[in-house]
């Protein structure tokens, strides 16, 4: 059973709640915070800190986990989180949606491991920039206000290493770019791994780095070996208007034995 917080805890090993921010914060290196149910956003400003096996509803939050790094001078040294087997979501109507689902906040944390989370209601799933294995979460029924523009899976340039595998990522909203976004928007894309993925929805499953202000991207952006639906497509296609879209890989290993999978039940190539 999963202890409340705050209902029935207010602290735990290198956590406490911030009731002036109707938050959960990590503040002690090496803390785990694990089986709570919380009602508000998780913010982790500590190095290797896990957060598992909970629940976590937070609506109309910035994040319902914010990751900060790069700013020790802050007190913002979250390098090395675990985010691994939770529910995160917002249970209220789909215009109360919270920002994102989970968020490398200054696109700074180093190290981080995000893995089995199941993850709605929110406007873009999880967004990491730096260093990250996102691998084997389930993101859908984004919620919706006027102006979003959705993603499910984002990164925005300048990676050193970011590896998205075995994630599901449906949208079946209208406003979206893609399950799985590269942009160049912070700098030149580069260094991203996109492997063993179910996607379907957006105006395409897949941007490949070529976009943005810092666009073309610098290479070693891979997509392989992942399915694609026509689920939340049209005309034929995975996305609105097509599989991929801004993508120029640089070597033929970057591109390849991706499949169709019309029935959301075909097993990874």
């Amino acid at each position: 059973m999963l202890r409340r917080v705050p209902e029935d805890l207010t602290s735990g090993a290198g956590w406490v709640w911030e009731p002036d921010f109707g938050r959960l914060r990590a503040v002690d290196a090496g803390a785990t915070i694990a089986a709570v149910e919380v009602h508000g956003p998780v913010v982790i400003d500590a190095p290797d800190v896990t957060l598992r096996d909970s629940k976590v509803l937070a609506c109309k939050a910035d994040a319902i986990v914010a990751i900060r790094a790069g700013r020790p001078e802050d007190g913002y040294r979250a390098d090395r989180a675990r985010v691994e087997n939770n529910l995160l979501g917002c249970s209220g109507l789909p215009e109360e949606r919270a920002d994102r689902g989970i968020s490398d906040v200054y696109g700074s944390a180093k190290g981080l491991v995000i893995r089995r989370n199941n993850i709605w209601n929110v406007s873009n799933g999880i967004t990491v920039e730096n260093d990250a294995l996102v691998q084997g979460n389930f993101i859908h029924d984004l919620g919706h206000r006027p102006g979003d523009h959705h993603s499910g899976l984002s990164t925005h340039g300048g990676a050193s290493n970011v590896v998205f595998d075995m994630n599901t990522v449906l949208l079946s909203q209208e406003a979206v770019s893609a399950p799985i976004v590269v942009y160049s928007d912070f700098a030149s894309a580069r260094n991203v791994s996109v492997s063993r993925n179910l996607l379907s929805g957006g105006s395409y499953c897949f941007y490949g780095g070529d976009t943005g202000a810092f666009a073309p991207a610098e290479g070693h952006i891979r997509f392989v070996s992942n399915r694609l639906s026509l689920v939340y497509g049209r005309e034929g296609h995975c996305g609105i208007y097509g599989e991929m879209t801004a993508f120029s890989p640089d070597h033929p290993g970057e591109f390849g034995n991706n499949v169709w999978d019309h029935d959301l039940r075909s097993p990874f190539p």
